[in-house]
């Protein structure tokens, strides 16, 4: 109850204080009523109130003119800062909502800095520009616990089970299933290609095959640097 009354007086507070600068820019009771959409006794009420509040005079009548006294031009810069500042904080509230204003914690395996992060990036900065990204690289399966556990906002990882398992929808867009509680999309894809050194004896054949490279030496992404591909190299 207690912080019901604190909201509803903040409330009626900016409510006259809109009201107190409005007829300090009118100087006319009867026509900031008018602006204000409020009868004229109501308004004469919310500025009483007002001075009572204050203990100040704001508004005084000297020989049948209305005048704001010394105290009143100088609440009335405060007030029309403490407005302005508080429509600003409505707005800055309603953007955080919407996505435009705050952080986002975003983690990335490492070969996601080739493609496809660079053009993600450059998208959201241009749709988000007043969104802080905290970057950083990180493993998927670190990346899977940050996001389990809340610390991290969206994670850009390369998962060791194929799309086509526990997915639904076709390559672009796909849904795959990582862990309870986790759903992620494919945003790219890309092939892996091996690299023989020119003279290697595979070189002379036009095509080949997984079998072909079975008792071949690898070297790639060990396994605490890059688990999905190194289990995906691996499982073929």
């Amino acid at each position: 109850m207690e912080l019901m009354c604190l909201v509803h007086d903040w409330v009626m507070e900016l409510r006259q204080l809109r009201s107190f600068v409005v007829v300090a820019e009118e100087m006319n009771v009867g026509r900031a009523a008018t602006r204000l959409h409020l009868t004229q006794p109501s308004l004469s009420r919310q500025i009483a109130a007002l001075e009572r509040d204050l203990g100040v005079e704001l508004f005084a009548r000297v020989k049948k003119r209305f005048v704001m006294t010394a105290a009143g031009e100088t609440f009335l810069a405060e007030a029309q800062d403490l407005l302005r500042r508080s429509d600003e904080a409505v707005r800055a509230a309603q953007r955080t909502q919407r996505g435009e204003l705050g952080s986002l914690r975003l983690r990335f395996v490492q070969s996601a800095t080739f493609e496809p992060l660079p053009q993600i990036l450059g998208a959201f900065r241009q749709a988000y520009p007043d969104v802080v990204l905290d970057l950083e690289s990180m493993t998927t399966l670190r990346q899977t616990e940050a996001l389990r556990d809340g610390r991290i906002d969206v994670g850009l990882l390369r998962p060791t089970v194929p799309a086509s398992a526990g997915s639904t929808g076709g390559k672009s867009g796909t849904v795959v299933r990582l862990a309870p509680g986790l759903v992620s999309r494919v945003v790219a894809e890309d092939q892996l290609e091996a690299v023989l050194p020119a003279r290697h004896r595979l070189t002379r054949r036009k095509r080949l095959r997984l079998t072909d490279l079975a008792e071949e030496p690898f070297v790639f992404y060990s396994r605490p640097s890059g688990p999905a591909v190194h289990d995906t190299i691996l499982g073929f």
